[in-house]
């Protein structure tokens, strides 16, 4: 139950964005719209969550920084090196504060 609400607040919160980001690529509505289901594993008319290849890697200021399909292996090696360019710049962030 935990993890469904957690999903759908995060669906609810950028479901918009990735829409914006889809339309971009896709440039139509109807599209771009399936699109957006697709990736977020969520349908609109829909409360129950799905499983799905895709992972959004978000970060602390609550940013999508990529979508990523997680049974693609080229997909896979770039979210790890985003991953660690997101925590250097958190390092960079951090040191800079103090």
């Amino acid at each position: 139950m935990a993890i469904e609400k957690a999903f759908e607040t995060v669906y609810h919160q950028y479901k918009k964005l990735v829409f914006n980001v889809c339309l971009h690529y896709v440039l139509n509505q109807e599209d771009a719209q399936d699109v957006t289901q697709e990736d977020l594993g969520f349908t609109k008319d829909s409360t129950e969550f799905l499983h799905t290849e895709h992972v959004l890697l978000i970060d602390q200021a609550k940013h999508i920084r990529g979508i990523y399909n997680g049974t693609l292996t080229l997909e896979t090696e770039q979210i790890l090196k985003d991953i660690e360019e997101l925590l250097n710049e958190q390092k960079k962030s951090n040191s800079k504060e103090r």
